[in-house]
C-alpha cells in the first residue's frame, strides 16, 4: 500500500493550509492554468499573474510566515510530484495548484540560506515545456474550467524537453559562483556513463526498495566514482564535492538514471 506519508489525503490538508494564507484567488489560479495549457509559444502572460502573488507575499507576510509558506508549497510540490508518479488518482485541483505553485516557488525571492533543489534548476520556459509533457490536463473553455482529462499528454515521452547536464552546470555556476567548465562536464559525463553501466545499481533501482534506499545507494556510488575518477584533478574534486553542488548533481543524475526504467 501507500506509505502513510504519501497518503493523498495529506495533499488536501497541505493545499488547505497553503490556501489559508490567501495570497492568491481561485480566479488567478484558473487564469494562470488556462494560459499555461494554451499553445502559445511564450510564457510572458504567466509572469504578471505570478508577480501579483509575489508582491502580496512580500507585503503581507513577515519573514517567518514567508519561510513557512515557502516550505509548505515546496512540500506540496514534492509530495504531489511523487504521488502523481505512483497513483493515477488525477485530482484536477491538485494538478492546477501544482503547476501554479511550481512557478510561484521559482519566483519567490531567495534567501541566502535557501536550499537549491533540482526543481529550481530549470528556467521557466523549459519548465513549462517539460510540465506540459508530463501533464495530461486539457483546459479549453473560457471560464478557465477544466473540461476533461485526456489520457494522452500533449507530447510523447521521447519529445519531452530534457534538462541537460550543461544546464545544471550553468545553474550551479550561476548560483554558487562555481566555475565548472567544459572539461568538468565531460568528466561528469564519463562518470555518469560509468554509473549507468553499474549492474548492482540497476538491481537496487529496479528492485523493491524504498526511494531513500535507492537514492542513498546512488549517492554513495556517485561519490566513489568521483573519487576514482578525479585522480590528480584536485580542483575538479573540490568543486564537485562542494556541499551545495554535490546534492544538485546527485539529484539530477539520479533522476536521469531512474527515468530510463519508467516506461519499461
Amino acid at each position: 500500500g501507500l506509505l502513510p506519508e504519501t497518503d493523498p489525503d495529506k495533499l488536501y490538508q497541505m493545499l488547505y493550509d497553503i490556501e489559508q494564507y490567501n495570497l492568491y484567488t481561485k480566479n488567478q489560479l484558473d487564469e494562470f492554468c488556462k494560459e499555461f495549457y494554451s499553445n502559445t509559444e511564450s510564457d510572458q502572460k504567466l509572469h504578471p499573474i505570478i508577480d501579483v502573488v509575489v508582491d502580496t507575499y512580500n507585503e503581507r507576510l513577515n519573514e517567518d510566515e514567508q519561510d513557512e509558506f515557502k516550505s509548505k508549497i515546496q512540500s506540496f510540490i514534492r509530495m504531489y510530484s511523487y504521488i502523481s508518479q505512483i497513483s493515477p488518482f488525477g485530482e484536477v485541483k491538485w494538478e492546477k495548484s501544482y503547476v501554479f505553485l511550481r512557478f510561484l516557488n521559482k519566483k519567490l525571492p531567495r534567501k541566502p540560506y535557501d536550499r537549491i533543489t533540482i526543481v529550481d534548476s530549470v528556467d521557466l520556459d523549459s519548465l513549462r515545456i517539460q510540465m506540459m509533457g508530463e501533464t495530461n490536463l486539457k483546459l479549453v473553455n473560457d471560464q478557465g474550467e477544466v473540461v476533461g482529462i485526456s489520457g494522452n499528454s500533449g507530447k510523447l515521452k521521447d519529445e519531452e524537453e530534457k534538462v541537460l547536464l550543461s544546464d545544471i552546470i550553468e545553474r550551479i555556476n550561476e548560483v554558487f559562483g562555481e566555475n565548472l567548465g567544459e572539461e568538468d562536464r565531460i568528466t561528469l559525463e564519463q562518470i555518469q556513463q560509468r554509473i549507468n553501466s553499474h549492474d548492482e545499481l540497476k538491481k537496487v533501482v529496479i528492485g523493491n526498495n524504498s526511494e531513500d534506499v535507492k537514492k542513498e545507494y546512488f549517492n554513495n556510488l556517485f561519490k566513489d566514482t568521483v573519487i576514482d575518477f578525479h585522480g590528480d584533478r584536485q580542483e575538479f574534486y573540490k568543486n564537485v564535492m562542494n556541499k551545495n553542488v554535490f546534492p544538485m548533481l546527485v539529484d539530477y543524475m539520479f533522476k536521469d538514471y531512474v527515468d530510463q526504467f519508467k516506461n519499461k
